[in-house]
């Protein structure tokens, strides 16, 4: 009875093992051949996985046969999903997965300006240049409260000016070069070389530079100093500035002067009477 009972069970335990299945097989990038370990490895329905080990295989098994969607995946490459039809075998399945990519359909264009206004920008051109130049910035312009370029720059070292014309460590105008963003200046007088300053409005101006010495990149017509004046870009918005001064007379405000009597038309250049 006991042998029976053991034949039994051995014709049993056989037949379970003939009714599994399973599937075998390697994760690996398909651009590299490197193993990808511990990739994931999924059957869909009846839900079940597997990790790959170090050397990137992976074994799903105690499969009944029949049809399973196996997914082979990985973090940062494409997933890959594979149909499958298992008997009471072993299946070999390898996944050779991509690194997963991403269009970008509107690109972004990220545009960088420097601020030429500023001391800093000025200050690192004057330290990285040959010659000897000197500045004065917008920033500067402003806290001083200069209204136009020839009183701003009065204020640079060894630069003065008579009426509106610049004088350089003594030297006339005769001997001094104006450009404008880089283009020479003609002057009005035919008998002077340098312009006015005082047609350069501050708020138009980014800031002025003056070289003092001869360098190879700039003209060969002057002696005494070359001034660059560069101005601001174009606004990209429209932009409106207001400015109103008051002025007070001490002899005349609020104080009872001499008149005559005016009539009602003679704002308008008529007398009547």
């Amino acid at each position: 009875m006991i042998r029976c009972l053991l034949a039994l069970a051995l014709v049993l335990s056989t037949s379970i093992s003939w009714g599994q299945a399973a599937i075998r097989g390697k994760m690996t990038d398909a651009q590299t051949g490197e193993t990808l370990i511990g990739a994931n490895v999924v059957i869909k329905s009846p839900y079940m996985g597997a990790m790959a080990d170090l050397d990137g295989n992976f074994i799903l098994d105690g499969l009944a046969p029949g049809t399973y969607e196996v997914v082979g995946s990985f973090i940062g490459y494409t997933p890959i999903t594979e149909t499958v039809t298992v008997d009471n075998d072993v299946v070999l399945l390898d996944f050779n997965l991509y690194i997963e990519t991403y269009v970008i359909e509107q690109a972004a264009e990220v545009v960088a300006k420097v601020d030429r206004s500023r001391d800093v920008y000025m200050e690192n051109i004057k330290k990285k240049s040959a010659a000897s130049m000197d500045f004065i910035s917008s920033q500067q312009i402003k806290q001083a409260g200069d209204s136009d370029a020839a009183g701003a720059i009065k204020r640079v070292p060894g630069v003065s000016t008579v009426g509106n014309f610049v004088f350089v460590r003594g030297l006339s105008d005769r001997y001094i070069k104006t450009t404008l963003n880089g283009a020479e200046v003609p002057s009005m007088n035919p008998r002077r070389n340098s312009i006015e300053m005082d047609l350069f409005p501050t708020n138009l101006v980014d800031n002025l530079v003056i070289m003092k010495t001869q360098t190879a990149n700039l003209p060969g017509d002057w002696a005494g100093a070359y001034i660059s004046v560069e101005t601001k870009d174009f606004p990209e918005q429209f932009m409106l500035n207001y400015s109103s001064t008051v002025g007070v007379n001490d002899q005349t405000t609020f104080q009872t002067v001499l008149g005559s009597n005016q009539g009602s038309t003679d704002w308008l250049g008529f007398d009547d009477g």
